[in-house]
């Protein structure tokens, strides 16, 4: 899983795998979405509370 922002600065929330192929690391998206105004407010607090 993974938090971050679209190039518009939209929160997101993205799930994926990663494989092994042939010595090579592929990366297979699951789900992509963006997030709700409320969630994306409990991210920035959480983030805020692990850089203190």
């Amino acid at each position: 899983m993974a938090i971050g922002r679209s190039k518009k600065k939209k929160p997101m929330f993205v799930v994926f795998t990663l494989r092994v192929v042939e010595d090579e690391i592929l990366i297979r998206p699951m789900s992509a979405r963006y997030m709700h105004e409320k969630e994306a407010t409990r991210d920035e607090e959480e983030s805020a509370k692990i850089k203190e």
